[in-house]
């Protein structure tokens, strides 16, 4: 298994938790859903270049809120 496919495998994972806890902060289910789908993508960019981060659904859904606001 490559780099790559491991991190899709875990955004795969966490896409579905990331979004529930942005919906549960935020509301605006459909502006929660393209912040976290930018999130997902600065992941994908990101993590096998520079390692996945120690608490990646925390990132995720930190990176997410940054895109909402």
């Amino acid at each position: 298994m490559t780099a790559a496919t491991g991190t899709g495998d875990l955004l795969r994972t966490l896409a579905p938790q990331v979004l529930g806890a942005v919906v549960r902060r935020y509301g605006h289910f459909s502006a929660a859903e393209d912040a976290v789908q930018e999130a997902l993508l600065a992941a994908a960019v990101q993590w096998p270049a520079e390692g996945t981060p120690a608490s990646p659904r925390g990132w995720l859904i930190a990176v997410a809120a940054r895109k909402l606001t």
